[in-house]
């Protein structure tokens, strides 16, 4: 039997996937209690989770005169309540983002990279076969309901891509992954250290008990997130053990 855990679930203006959320939790057996951005104090969790929705509309406004620009879980980046976050991760605790939550440890910093407008230019809603890439393997569908779910690797000065985060979700070659044209069908990734986690698709949307024990070995770092090949390379020819430049 797995063990239960205890869940924070964070709520914003604007945020809708925070029931489906705290449900998938219950479900499961799991203690979940709902925490609102203007907390004063977090409570100790097993896991933080950031839901998907529209926090503050998805909007940056820039003016007193109303005017904004689009920028997805960047104005919650910014909440009161983040700075309860950043001391969560520092105090050991797993932080889950899920789209629009995603997007805000994204705009943290919390994450490597960024989420783009997808490819298609327009909101895409779909059930995507998902390869579950620090898990151990496995394939199953997961639905995905998003405009700026185009995942983008960050760069290094020199236009190479900087490695400093490991890939937990893929989706499978198909149309969606065509239209959402996310780099490497990146689906989800985590931070170097296996604390934080940030996913497009929505694993609170199915019953589907492989896709709650993914979530659980997240929860749990079961999962040993794989290092990137430049990484390993970068690592073997610096290491004493090394036979190059010898």
């Amino acid at each position: 039997m797995q063990e239960k855990m205890k869940v924070g679930v964070v709520m914003y203006p604007g945020s809708n996937g925070h029931r489906d959320m705290v449900e998938w939790f219950k479900r499961a057996g799991d203690t979940v209690e709902t925490v609102w951005h203007t907390l004063t104090e977090m409570p100790d969790y097993d896991l933080l989770v950031l839901p998907g929705g529209f926090a503050y509309g998805d909007r940056e406004y820039t003016s007193a005169t109303g005017e904004y620009t689009m920028a997805a879980g960047k104005k919650a980046s910014t909440d009161g309540v983040a700075e309860h976050i950043r001391r969560a991760v520092r105090g050991g605790t797993t932080v889950l983002g899920v789209c629009n939550g995603f997007q805000t440890l994204l705009h943290m910093g919390l994450l490597p990279g960024r989420l783009d407008q997808n490819a298609a230019y327009r909101f895409t809603c779909a059930r995507v076969a998902c390869f579950g890439e620090a898990t151990g393997g496995g394939t199953e569908t997961l639905d995905v309901a998003n405009e700026y779910g185009r995942y983008v690797r960050p760069r290094n000065r020199d236009g190479s891509v900087d490695a400093t985060g490991r890939v937990i979700l893929r989706y499978t070659p198909s149309e969606y992954s065509r239209l959402n044209g996310s780099e490497g069908c990146i689906a989800g990734v985590a931070d170097a250290q296996g604390r934080v986690f940030g996913m497009v698709p929505h694993p609170e949307r199915t019953h589907n008990p492989v896709v709650l024990g993914w979530i659980r070995g997240i929860a749990a770092r079961r999962y040993r997130c794989r290092e990137p090949v430049s990484v390993r390379i970068e690592r073997l020819m610096s290491s004493e053990h090394g036979a190059y430049g010898r």
